[in-house]
């Protein structure tokens, strides 16, 4: 993530693949019907797709540097974990598109006393270690990822101030070197996660997304989503490990090599091909609902103003969302509407209220739901604009989940 992952308040959806799902609003209205998309290739044409801002911005050829502390029983575990995954073919599976090439992870830092408490005491640390004339860790590399481990349990603080639990990544200047760093303190999330896991996922997203989107100070890399999707950003942040991190499938538990679990990484050649764009080991056969998006609008994110697609409906108003269901099956499939800011943001009522579809549906089916218009979110801009997931529910296996607007 640009700057944070499952803090506290996201703890369980972004851990356990699972949301605290709202009540369903309303009775059924659906309406069924055989010719849209149905194929995995037409579903390709409908996914969303990451983007670059400088796709040569990235760390070509990464380096990772483990730094722990001496009172962290976690430590042996995470050195182990970089030089599994540096090893294993899960890196080039899920990095390789992106322009990366294999990590090498360079010799880990072991550090004494207090844990840093707040991200202006890791930079402290990191320009202690890297600046000057004699760096004590050597001198810093544009190339390098340096992770720092907080030790379970810390009160530690992110840019922002608030408490902080989970991973984020973020650079700044040391001397002319623009260093980027990742910080990583695990949030305790619900069974069946393990605190091993809930760790290992946070150390991969991070690293992951480190070399694959450095430069805040500079240039975006892998950083961003189609226009046609940006909601995605809004919903996940929109770098390659946070649009998996809520997917049913985020973990990977048996990747090549490794007896650590990863998360699993958005690719855009998956996704192009109509597969699960979660990689590694994409499911099979795969189907998503995706809504129409006719309308223009505009929103809010992060800091400016972007143009995007959405389905129009007044404050106030009852419209309807129109989605298909297309992939390779096999059906049937339950389709359900939730209102993103009570699902994700903690909004105490929601934005979108739903008429919820009944019965199952198959590859190829429409469906009509009709949405009231309850607020504006306030967080994608003062010109009226509210987000939603649409979830595709099998008899068996994986939840899908794909975002949308209404707008004003």
């Amino acid at each position: 993530m640009r700057r944070l992952i499952c803090v506290l308040s996201f703890a369980t959806a972004c851990g356990s693949g699972a949301h605290a799902r709202p009540d369903a609003a309303g009775s059924a209205s659906s309406d069924a019907s055989s010719d849209a998309a149905g194929s995995s290739s037409d579903l390709g044409a409908l996914m969303p797709r990451e983007v670059a801002g400088d796709a040569h911005a990235v760390m070509a050829t990464p380096t990772v540097v483990a730094i722990t502390y001496d009172a962290d029983p976690n430590r042996d575990d995470i050195e182990a974990l970089y030089t599994q995954y540096a090893a294993s073919p899960a890196w080039t599976m899920q990095t390789a598109e992106y322009g990366i090439g294999a990590l090498a992870v360079g010799t880990p830092r072991h550090l004494g006393g207090t844990a840093a408490t707040s991200d202006a005491q890791v930079r402290q640390l990191l320009t202690a270690n890297l600046g000057g004339t004699s760096p004590a860790w050597g001198a810093p590399n544009e190339d390098t990822l340096y992770s720092v481990t907080i030790p379970v349990g810390t009160a530690f603080t992110d840019q922002t101030g608030a408490s902080f639990c989970g991973g984020y990544h973020d650079d700044f200047m040391i001397g002319t070197v623009d260093v980027a760093y990742a910080i990583q303190l695990p949030c305790t999330l619900p069974p069946p996660v393990t605190a091993l896991q809930s760790l290992t996922f946070a150390l991969s997203h991070e690293l992951v997304e480190g070399v694959t989107d450095p430069r805040f100070e500079t240039d975006y890399a892998w950083g961003d989503v189609d226009p046609a999707h940006e909601v995605w950003a809004y919903v996940t942040d929109g770098e390659l490990a946070d649009m998996c991190e809520f997917a049913s499938t985020w973990l990977w538990t048996d990747a090549p090599g490794m007896t650590y679990a990863i998360q699993r990484i958005w690719s855009n050649a998956a996704a192009h091909a109509g597969t699960d764009p979660c990689v590694g080991d994409p499911t099979a056969p795969y189907a998503q609902s995706v809504p129409d998006q006719p309308d223009a609008t505009t929103i809010a994110l992060f800091g400016g103003s972007v143009s995007t697609n959405a389905t129009k409906v007044a404050i106030g108003a009852t419209g309807s969302i129109t989605v298909h269901v297309a992939g390779t099956g096999p059906g049937p499939f339950t389709v359900t509407a939730y209102d993103v800011a009570t699902l994700y943001f903690d909004a105490s009522k929601p934005l979108l209220t739903f008429t919820q579809p009944t019965g199952s549906y198959h590859v190829g089916d429409t469906v009509t739901i009709p949405v009231t218009v309850v607020a504006k979110d306030a967080n994608l801009g003062g010109a009226g604009a509210e987000a939603f997931e649409i979830d595709t529910a099998p008899a068996s296996g994986p939840t899908t989940y794909f975002y949308g607007l209404v707008s004003q």
